[in-house]
């Protein structure tokens, strides 16, 4: 598929950068239909208008705490969509004593997911949607790693933390690979029938990865706020490489 070239602005806060510690970015990343998650038929109605994504970076390689802050802006949409595609396939149909108020899931658990007869059959176009949202998302964080291990980006951090921050690279890596194998799962099973209870479980799935990648930012987070700002700079290697 061509993707039409087109800069997407969300409404409200944007994700100003796609990648743990990236500060950089190229021009733009196209969507890769071949390594996508989402298949060449979904692509062909709802997402064929999705273009390319462009994120807003900076002129600077030095990692800042507004660059994670607004990681964990990614983060926060990747796990509002993984509760709206849970909330999706388990709904139920509501009895005449049933409470107006819509409660969320208290926590994001695989227990007590039902089997799919319980539920009311998903509706595939919402599925669709919430893919397509996530999807551009997870991409931009594959690419950026890309080209961290390419050394197409660097990462700068304060002297002393090179070594802590080549492994929350590495965990953050691993997450990335995760959040794109349950989101594929997801994808496949879009089109199956008696869907609820497996993509119930991969969205919880999805969510649970998305809050372990908030941990690792969240120190990252505290690496930058408490070095000395006098240390000086040191590159951080890819997680693909020997420090």
């Amino acid at each position: 598929m061509t993707c039409h070239r087109r800069v997407i602005r969300p409404a409200g806060p944007a994700c100003a950068l796609a990648a743990l510690l990236l500060v950089s970015l190229p021009a733009a990343h196209a969507v890769d239909s071949e390594s996508s998650p989402v298949s060449a038929d979904i692509h062909s109605s709802n997402l064929r208008k999705v273009p390319e994504l462009t994120l807003p970076g900076s002129d600077s390689e030095i990692v800042t705490l507004t660059n994670l802050r607004d990681l964990g802006l990614c983060l926060m949409q990747i796990k509002q969509q993984a509760k709206n595609i849970y909330l999706e396939v388990t709904r139920k149909v509501l009895p005449a004593s049933a409470k107006p108020e819509i409660e969320e899931p208290k926590q994001m658990s695989v227990e007590g997911i039902a089997d799919s007869s319980v539920y009311l059959p998903s509706r595939p176009e919402w599925l669709v949607f919430y893919v397509g949202t996530l999807e551009p998302i997870i991409h931009l964080f594959r690419e950026d790693l890309k080209n961290i291990n390419s050394g197409e980006s660097k990462l700068l951090v304060p002297a002393g933390t090179k070594e802590h921050f080549h492994q929350l690279l590495t965990e953050y890596e691993t997450g990335v690979t995760q959040l794109n194998q349950h989101l594929t799962v997801i994808q496949e099973d879009i089109v199956k029938d008696h869907n609820n209870s497996p993509i119930a479980r991969e969205a919880v799935l999805l969510y649970q990865v998305a809050d372990n990648l908030e941990a690792v930012r969240k120190k990252a987070f505290l690496l930058i706020r408490d070095a000395k700002t006098d240390s000086g700079l040191e590159e951080v290697p890819g997680p693909g490489k020997t420090k």
